[in-house]
């Protein structure tokens, strides 16, 4: 399912690459905000139709089971997938696992990966229904970093007692509003 409304800023690379694929086509409201950023649920759908359009076999409900190594030489690559009952086999040039943080197809390619802890602080994102009323629509997106608005987060915390690392609200589909808060000041 498409359901994730949260929203990416995009670098300028990914912007053209997008455009490239007819982004702007598929998704006519795109950059009319001021800047380059696009709801997760919508990328998705994007890319869905760009696949589609280019011929792209889309399995739905079908897990990935394991990647298979070729038979023979010259033979390609493949991948299983479907349930316990019924496993199936596909031949693929490419196998693309967006299946997050702890892939399936990742570890089954035998990728390590690692983990890094810089501080000790806990993610928190919120997603509020947008409407077009003129209050909402001139809300004024930012993205702060506490390095770079020290004063403010100070004013934060005085007034709040929580204290934030950044704090960041974007637009999309929806409201989307993701801060960082230090564990201390959650208790």
């Amino acid at each position: 399912t498409f359901s994730r409304h949260n929203v990416l800023k995009l670098w300028s690379g990914v912007v053209n690459d997008l455009l490239s694929l007819g982004l702007k086509v598929l998704n006519p409201k795109f950059g009319t905000t001021g800047s380059e950023k696009i709801s997760i649920r919508r990328l998705q759908l994007v890319l869905l139709k760009v696949a589609l359009l280019l011929g792209c076999k889309v399995l739905v409900e079908a897990p990935f089971r394991a990647i298979l190594p070729p038979r023979d030489e010259g033979c390609p690559w493949r991948i299983a997938f479907g349930s316990d009952a019924e496993t199936r086999e596909l031949e693929c040039d490419a196998l693309v696992g967006s299946d997050g943080e702890n892939s399936a197809v990742a570890r089954a390619a035998a990728f390590e990966s690692s983990f890094t802890q810089f501080s000790k602080t806990i993610g928190i994102t919120f997603n509020f229904e947008k409407s077009s009323n003129p209050e909402e629509t001139g809300l004024k997106e930012f993205a702060r970093a506490r390095q770079y608005f020290r004063s403010w987060f100070s004013e934060v915390e005085r007034d709040t007692g929580v204290s934030l690392e950044n704090f960041v609200y974007f637009k999309d589909e929806t409201h989307y509003f993701v801060m960082a808060a230090s564990h201390y000041s959650l208790i």
